[in-house]
């Protein structure tokens, strides 16, 4: 954001944040949701270079046209795994995948700061996905015990 808007908006009593400092989230959860939505976005661009309407990705996925919607936004309840199935049901290189992972920075985790001003309906829907997204990572350590049973550490 450029010095201008922000001195703007602090100047109508509006003082910008990171979703993350204002939901009290750790780095690594401000992280697993930006890799999140990186990965839908590549799956989209992915779809698109390829030519693919969400519908026959769905057909190849065994799964249907909102559910791969769903997965392009990145929003809950969207695991990593729907994602990285639609990616290999592309046919998506895994090594193509690995680097695509090794070539994201968070934000957190380089020190720049995203600075987020949401207001009105948007700022109600940013809440509820955050939460829902941070639901899933305190769900995560019982539901790979259960369903895959391996011990995580929360």
């Amino acid at each position: 954001m450029d010095s201008e808007k922000l001195a703007g908006l602090k100047g109508r009593g509006i003082e910008p944040t990171t979703v993350g400092k204002l939901l009290g989230l750790s780095p690594s959860e401000v992280a697993l949701i930006d890799l999140k939505l990186y990965l839908a976005k590549f799956v989209r661009e992915i779809r698109k270079e390829r030519g693919i309407t969400q519908v026959k990705l769905a057909q190849l996925m065994g799964s249907s046209q909102p559910r791969v919607a769903t997965i392009e936004k990145g929003v809950p309840p969207v695991s990593l795994d729907l994602m990285f199935k639609a990616l290999l049901a592309l046919d998506v290189p895994l090594e193509r995948i690995a680097r695509m992972i090794v070539s994201f920075k968070p934000a957190e985790y380089t020190g720049s700061e995203t600075l987020d001003v949401i207001t009105g309906a948007r700022w109600k829907n940013a809440k509820s996905t955050l939460i829902a997204h941070r639901q899933q990572l305190e769900d995560f350590p019982q539901r790979a015990k259960d369903e895959i049973g391996v011990e995580v550490d929360g």
